[in-house]
């Protein structure tokens, strides 16, 4: 019955905003995040292009690839004739958007930066699909384990914190971008908060200066700690809490995020912080 009503509720949302929601047959996703999304939208069977790093589920590795870091193939896109195009906002060049724009193909835009957003993605993409319930199955699946996440690490520490991404040029993300809400989850906050760039290039003297308490990185814990090993003042290298998370899963705003929230809450328990 609850389903029922949900779904009732859906299309009067709907008509009161006056949308005009289609069965997508025909779907291009230009971001590996919105490759995923797709599936868990229930899709995933009506995809015929996506970008390069389109991994996830597995099936998606068959799909030709029609964008990649250096942009879109515009003449591709076209040729596959998509009566839908999933870009992600914060990524893809707004001119080749704008561009396919014109052609009449709608476009359907996502650039996740907290967990609701994602669950927003599912369901504004299951709007284009002919069974909702896959979307809303696992977006019920989804949430249900994140309460179980946070029901069993109801208290942890607050902390401070740096993500390293890179230690060829220091590239970190800001508050404001993803991951950020994943760290936040588990009590961090980021000690790049008002830095404006979503993934800016810092230097040593403003770390130094945050003493962040925890780092994580994409690095190993050996190869952080050679590297900060003269500024041992540092609280996250003076206590050795050095976490290495997975980039791949990390960097993508999916359902899969669960194994890295689940991860990362548990070692910040087992830090010195507690």
């Amino acid at each position: 019955m609850i389903r029922i009503i949900i779904s009732f509720s859906i299309i009067i949302c709907l008509n009161c905003y006056g949308e005009s929601f289609f069965v997508a047959k025909r779907v291009i996703s230009l971001s590996p995040h919105l490759t995923e999304l797709a599936y868990s939208a229930g899709m995933g069977q009506n995809l015929v292009g996506v970008s390069s790093y389109s991994d996830y589920p597995k099936q998606a590795s068959f799909i030709p690839v029609v964008a990649n870091y250096n942009g879109i193939n515009i003449e591709k896109v076209l040729r596959l004739k998509p009566d839908l195009i999933l870009a992600w906002s914060g990524g893809n060049s707004p001119k080749q958007i704008e561009q396919l724009k014109k052609f009449g193909i709608k476009i359907l835009y996502s650039d996740p930066k907290n967990i609701n957003d994602i669950i927003d993605t599912v369901k504004e993409l299951s709007h284009y699909v002919k069974n909702k319930r896959v979307a809303y199955k696992n977006i019920e699946s989804f949430q249900e384990k994140l309460q179980k996440i946070r029901s069993k690490y109801p208290t942890l520490h607050h902390f401070r914190y740096f993500y390293q991404m890179s230690s060829t040029n220091l590239i970190t993300s800001s508050g404001k971008s993803w991951p950020n809400a994943i760290f936040s989850f588990c009590g961090g906050t980021n000690i790049i908060n008002e830095v404006k760039d979503s993934y800016p290039v810092v230097n040593k003297e403003l770390v130094i200066q945050k003493k962040p308490n925890i780092i994580f990185s994409v690095q190993s814990k050996e190869d952080i700690l050679s590297y900060w090993s003269n500024w041992k003042d540092i609280p996250a290298i003076k206590n050795k809490n050095i976490i290495k998370v997975n980039s791949n899963i990390l960097s993508r705003p999916t359902f899969r995020i669960l194994t890295q929230i689940k991860y990362i809450c548990k070692k910040v328990q087992e830090s010195s912080l507690a």
